[in-house]
């Protein structure tokens, strides 16, 4: 009997604020899984995260929301799950 297997991987980078840059990270770190792959990137990774105080006011709303729209089509191109987190003004 052949038992299941979970393919993960924990994404490493340096958090910026520039939403773009954290998605082209999130890609470049991506690129070489395989299918299925369960991935996590680190907190704020697509909104941009530091902690100060005022953080919020700091996000640019419109790119964060590119980022998730990017990185959410690219997993569906690679088949990759990917756990992540954005800071939104909702």
């Amino acid at each position: 009997m052949t038992r299941p297997h979970i393919r993960a991987a924990a994404l490493q980078f340096d958090v910026t604020m520039d939403p773009a840059r954290n998605a082209a990270v999130i890609e470049r770190l991506l690129a070489g899984v395989l299918a299925d792959t369960f991935a996590v990137a680190p907190e704020g990774a697509l909104s941009g995260y530091v902690n100060e105080a005022g953080l919020v006011s700091r996000i640019d709303q419109a790119a964060t929301a590119a980022a998730i729209e990017r990185i959410a089509a690219f997993c569906v191109e690679k088949r990759v799950h990917l756990v992540t987190g954005a800071c939104l003004n909702e």
